[in-house]
């Protein structure tokens, strides 16, 4: 049995055109197509073929196969491998649309209502009716911010009350992990199936089979690029890092906490409009679409 792995549009090598006996040859009559395997790379002629003449017609798909248990159809397991990998898929599927759905429903059911203005200090007019016009619809008084990226973003870049950026922030990055909407055993359920998927079609891991076709074409491979990327990175991380301490000890003094998370944004924001005279809300109005 061959497994499709690539399809390519083109001319094959002149290895399988000048000689193609020489690399087995194989007739598919049902279909009219000609076959030729150029061993050990794999590769495949698939062209036009005559019976009443012989001749081969204009090579028209290649496609690079393999032929080991391991690739990524399953076509060459065996019935009770086969049917393992149905049902692995079969629940793959339901376990990753469950939590797509608890996803949506913690984002939907999050709020944080704000009674008073004065606790928002800092958010610009937009973001305060947004948030005013929210709390009508859900039948709340004062001001309600949820896990929409247009109502939490706001609030993290702008709000001067530092106890409110921290809780939100913090909702955002635990989204659908606590309380009633949790998806970690579901997450713990979808990576077991994705390693014993792999498992099976003869992968070390599930990154190596959904990376194979690819650039990365290895787990291993894509971590070093990012490993690399983060070494390059590193050193104007912590530099742009120490210039957004600095300047919150600007405005703060020497003995403010040191920066987190959740100052990065109001932090940033401020500084880009205090030395580079750029306000984000200032566009917001050419990007509201």
């Amino acid at each position: 049995s061959l497994i499709v792995l690539r399809t390519h549009i083109g001319t094959p090598s002149p290895s399988l055109t000048d000689d193609p006996e020489a690399h087995g040859l194989a007739f598919d009559a049902e279909r009219g197509r000609i076959y030729t395997a150029d061993s050990p790379t794999r590769t495949v002629l698939v062209a036009d073929y005559a019976p009443e003449t012989g001749r081969r017609g204009t090579p028209r798909v290649f496609f690079e196969y393999g032929d080991l248990p391991g690739k990524p159809d399953g076509a060459c397991l065996d019935a009770a491998g086969k049917e393992r990998l149905a049902a692995i898929d079969v629940e793959l599927t339901k376990a990753t649309l469950l939590f797509s759905q608890t996803v949506l429903d913690a984002t939907n059911d999050f709020e944080i209502v704000v009674p008073d203005q004065e606790l928002l200090a800092g958010l610009p007019t937009s973001a305060l009716e947004a948030a005013r016009q929210s709390a009508r619809e859900h039948e709340h008084d004062g001001f309600r911010f949820s896990l929409h990226a247009p109502s939490y973003v706001p609030l993290l870049t702008y709000a001067d009350n530092r106890e409110l950026r921290e809780k939100m922030y913090r909702a955002v990055i635990s989204r659908a992990s606590v309380g009633t909407h949790n998806n970690q055993e579901r997450a713990a359920q979808i990576l077991a199936l994705r390693a014993e998927k792999a498992a099976l079609l003869g992968y070390e891991n599930f990154g190596d089979l959904v990376l194979e076709d690819r650039m990365a074409k290895t787990a291993a491979a894509a971590k070093e690029f990012i490993q690399e990327l983060r070494n390059k990175t590193q050193s104007a991380f912590e530099e742009e890092r120490a210039e957004l301490q600095a300047f919150r000890e600007e405005l703060e003094g020497a003995d403010t906490a040191p920066i987190e998370a959740w100052d990065v944004a109001y932090y940033a924001e401020k500084l880009r409009k205090q030395r580079y005279n750029f306000d984000s809300e200032q566009l917001r109005p050419y990007s509201s679409f």
